[in-house]
């Protein structure tokens, strides 16, 4: 019976045992599902470890869990897992010694239930944290190759069992099903990528080798180049440059940033580009860029101006035999670790493909850039012939700048043409040619600032490429230009002539970069031959002044010679006046010339001369204005131009009567020693600004000359006033003196009166002779004596007083007729013997005189 019961109780408890372990089985095997599950879905290494990490530490409850990965490259043991009071991030260390390294060499479970035999184990302890009391490791296999190992710790003694260790088994023997797949799909996505990058240098060789085959310039394949980098890696900056060896200078052929291309001048080679070319090696900086730089090539690292400072950069050499050409840059301003190997790899696989193609693309470049060259001398030559034949058949200054302006506007296309002069007297710069949508007007401005200045300082071409560069420079901008006038490429080239500088010819272009060294030299060999041609203009206008100037004293000396011959051949101070006035009125084509003298006790001005459009005016004299008034006190001419209704305000002036308002004027006064005597006057009275300086100079020269030889004449015409008066003054002494002889002598009245008769016919030289008395009561007259041409006539009646004599009597004035028509205008043809005389002169107490000679002949007083 005892027996029999007590195999009944084993039975029972085997039973249970039974059931116990099932349930584990079945949880064990629900634990292994569901991290299958979760490891199936995901193909990456990173994921794997994380999923199967956090079941661990679910499904173990441990304080520590760890899963490790060996490299057989590199035989390092990573760790992209572990886990003790959070996620913990540990560098790789080497295979050998601990716990992990024994797992891996034994590829067996390891159990280990206290901290003592972790240590015979070779467990290494370096901190309290690796103090664990319970360890479990695992090797992750994969067909009989380790992977790594999966380990959990306790700092409880004791903590796990068999069981536990066959559940880590099983999980990390799908683990490392999981990691292989996870492996073969990075490695298949490591060769995807490859592949792709193959495609995308295959792409980028054969856009270069299309651009060659397009007959694309250098500078084109460049930017084609650079595009594609830009496209393919995600750089804010994107560069590729390239070496003057010779120089050491550096030009960037290609430069983004941010978006934004870039043209940056050629610089010298810095640190970071010798350390390229003596190592002829990429440059990878991905972290602390300034420090590293500096550490690498014992430089701080100095941008492109306009540029930021990056914190990523990678540069890959350009490399064409054994020389490094230039170089491939990628950056990034904003973030360290920008650039992976992959990206090294493949800029690196791209540059050296790219070397051969852009070293052929630059000989393809020079070769036509020679042939161009060739061509294009060819085309300067006929440029440069037609511009010197053009400019050979003109002389003077102005005709020279228009050909060669319209010439360099119709050879470059310029939307802004100019041809500046320079003034050394004023230090000013002219412009004869300006044309920007039509020909403009410019006045002078002062030699200073500005880049026309600039260029004439050098005397050296001045290129700029852009605004900015332009702003840099010092150019000048008009304050009613808007931004839409604003150009952006500028050139100047100095016109020089045996090393002196004549000026500066300019084009512009709204465009950027639109001219080169091309232009630069063509622009200076047509500013060479013009600057001969100007030269050699400007001697034929100084020429033509010269031989103007001559003209000019030879018209003075004619002048100053014709008045001379009046002085000889006049005798009367008028005549003078009309030959001066005359003179001037044919030389100078003017439409008034008043030639004036003045009285400066009674502050009048006498009219000597006054001719206004062909017609003489004899105005009577007048009080001088202001502007008489200040010529007298000034002694200086007085010019008026424009605006003559403000000059009249000004100086009070008045037309003379008969004549028009002037619009015109040009007074210069006749002065000799120290006082004004009168003053030469020219006028137009249809347009302003009529007389230039070389009419102001003129008339200041004969009036200068004039004045002397006007004086000596107004001098002489008074002395010979002088001497007729005192012949006159003897006459009548004489006649006086033969009638206080016949008086003395008792002559009857009659005998007295044929006494003076006879004298005065001998005195004056007359042809007729006639006294009368006049009976006032009776109202007669008597003619006591009456000879006409040698013969006496004798009236034995009184007879009846004529008109004449009548007028005579009651005004007591004298009467002078210079011709008979005046006489019968004035009282009839009646005669009292002979014939109707040509010159009459009658007076009280005085004779009656008849001539035969022409009205002009002198009339006597």
């Amino acid at each position: 019976m005892k027996a029999a019961t007590q195999r009944t109780d084993i039975s029972s408890g085997e039973n249970e045992l039974l059931k116990i372990q099932l349930a584990q089985n079945e949880a064990e095997l629900a634990i292994i599902n569901s991290v299958g599950e979760a490891m199936s879905k995901q193909l990456d290494i990173h994921t794997v470890t994380k999923i199967v990490g956090d079941k661990v530490k679910e499904i173990f409850q441990t304080e520590v869990t760890e899963i490790l990965l060996l490299n057989h490259e590199t035989n390092t043991i990573e760790i992209p897992y572990s886990y003790y009071k959070g996620y913990r991030t540990f560098e790789p260390f080497k295979l050998g010694e601990g716990l992990t390294s024994k797992v891996i060499e034994t590829q067996k479970p390891l159990l280990l239930n206290s901290l003592d035999d972790q240590v015979k184990n070779g467990a290494i302890i370096q901190t309290d944290e690796d103090k664990t009391e319970s360890y479990i490791g695992v090797p992750i296999l994969f067909n009989e190759r380790v992977l790594g190992v999966v380990s959990v710790q306790s700092y409880t003694k004791g903590v796990y069992t068999e069981n536990n260790v066959k559940l880590l088994q099983t999980l990390s023997t799908n683990m490392g099903i999981a990691l292989q797949n996870a492996k073969l799909f990075e490695e298949s996505k490591k060769l995807l990528k490859e592949t792709e990058q193959r495609t995308a240098e295959l792409a980028v060789i054969n856009s270069v080798q299309q651009g060659l085959v397009a007959e694309m310039d250098l500078q084109g394949i460049y930017d084609l180049v650079g595009n594609r980098l830009r496209d393919l890696f995600d750089a804010q900056v994107t560069g590729i440059y390239t070496f003057d060896l010779e120089n050491d200078m550096e030009h960037f052929r290609y430069l983004f940033e941010d978006g934004e291309r870039l043209y940056p001048e050629p610089r010298p080679l810095n640190e970071i580009r010798k350390w390229i070319i003596n190592n002829a090696s990429q440059l990878l900086v991905n972290e602390d860029a300034d420090v590293k730089i500096y550490e690498i090539t014992g430089e701080r690292h100095t941008p492109v101006p306009g540029t930021r400072l990056p914190k990523s950069l990678l540069f890959v050499p350009l490399i064409v035999g054994n020389e490094v050409r230039g170089c491939v840059s990628l950056q990034n301003l904003d973030r360290e670790h920008a650039f992976s190997d992959a990206d090294v790899r493949l800029l690196t696989t791209l540059a050296n493909s790219m070397s051969v193609a852009l070293e052929n693309a630059r000989l393809f470049d020079e070769t036509v850039h020679l042939l161009k060259q060739t061509e294009q001398r060819k085309a300067e030559l006929a440029i440069i012939n037609s511009v010197g034949e053009a400019m050979s058949k003109q002389l003077d200054v102005n005709t020279v700048t228009k050909i060669v302006g319209d010439k360099i506007k119709e050879i470059f296309k310029a939307e802004v043409t100019e041809i500046l002069l320079l003034d050394r007297e004023q230090e000013l710069i002219t412009v004869p040619y300006s044309y920007y949508k039509g020909y403009q007007i410019v006045e002078p401005f002062k030699l200073g600032s500005g880049l026309t200045s600039k260029v004439i300082k050098s005397r050296k071409p001045l290129l700029l490429l852009n605004f900015e560069e332009q702003e840099k420079f010092g150019a000048l901008i008009d304050a009613g230009i808007g931004d839409a006038d604003l150009t952006e490429t500028y050139l100047g080239v100095p016109i020089l002539f045996n090393d002196q500088i004549l000026g500066v010819v300019s084009i512009q272009s709204y465009e950027k970069n639109a001219y080169d060294e091309n232009n630069v030299r063509l622009l200076t060999t047509l500013s060479t031959n013009m600057g001969v041609t100007l030269q050699n203009a400007k001697l034929f206008e100084e020429t033509k002044i010269l031989l103007s100037e001559m003209q000019q004293r030879n018209t003075e000396l004619g002048v100053i010679n014709s008045v001379q011959e009046g002085l000889v051949k006049q005798v009367e101070l008028q005549a003078i006046y009309d030959l001066v006035g005359d003179q001037i009125h044919k030389i100078f084509d003017t439409q008034v010339v008043a030639i004036a003298s003045f009285n400066h006790d009674e502050k009048t001005e006498t009219f000597n001369y006054l001719i206004e459009k062909g017609e003489r005016f004899y105005p009577k004299g007048r009080k001088y204005d202001k502007l008489r008034d200040h010529l007298i006190k000034n002694r200086k001419l007085i010019l008026i131009n424009d605006n003559y209704i403000k000059a009249a305000k000004k100086y009070g002036m008045k037309v003379v009567e008969g004549t028009e308002m002037p619009k015109s004027l040009l007074f210069v006064p006749l002065v000799v020693g120290e006082v004004v005597k009168g003053y030469i006057s020219l006028q137009n009275i249809d347009r302003e600004n009529a007389f230039s300086e070389s009419d102001v100079r003129l008339l200041t020269t004969l009036t200068n000359s004039m004045s002397v030889a006007l004086e000596n004449a107004r001098l002489f015409d008074e002395t010979t006033k002088l001497l007729e008066e005192t012949k006159q003054q003897a006459i009548e002494l004489k006649i006086i003196n033969t009638v206080g002889e016949g008086l003395a002598k008792q002559m009857d009245f009659q005998s007295i009166i044929d006494l003076v008769g006879e004298k005065i016919r001998e005195v004056f030289n007359a042809q007729v002779v006639s006294i009368s008395t006049y009976e006032k009561e009776a109202d007669e007259i008597h003619h006591r004596y009456v000879v006409e041409i040698d013969k006496r006539f004798y009236f034995d009646k009184p007879q009846k007083i004529d008109p004449d004599r009548k007028e005579i009597i009651d005004t007591k004035q004298p009467l002078i007729f210079g011709t008979a028509q005046e006489a019968i205008e004035h009282s009839g043809d009646e005669v009292v013997a002979g014939e109707m005389p040509e010159s009459l002169h009658g007076c009280t107490d005085c004779t009656q005189s008849r001539s035969y000679r022409s009205h002009n002949s002198p009339r006597y007083s």
